[in-house]
């Protein structure tokens, strides 16, 4: 019995579209909470390693590095994500 071919299905039809985009904007917002928690537990870390430097510890140089190369990270994610949620609110 032969395929059938993928070209002769319909579209979505708006409603099923507008919900599945409904969702897919109810999981990007679900998102900024964590996404606020995580660039600040890194900024946290950031100032303990700076803490740590200035009184002369040795260890705090690489914790602060390391901490804000994740704080650039989670900014270019949440760059992402806030476009994501402007892109998502225009369809």
């Amino acid at each position: 019995m032969a395929r059938e071919s993928h070209i002769g299905r319909g579209k979505r039809t708006p409603q099923r579209a507008a919900k599945s985009l409904a969702k897919m904007q109810g999981f990007a917002l679900d998102m900024e909470e964590p996404l606020n928690e995580i660039e600040n537990l890194a900024q946290a870390l950031r100032f303990i390693g700076y803490g740590l430097e200035c009184n002369g510890h040795d260890s705090g140089s690489p914790i602060s590095a390391l901490a804000s190369m994740a704080v650039q990270r989670l900014s270019a994610l949440k760059a992402i994500w806030r476009n994501m949620i402007k892109a998502s609110a225009g369809a």
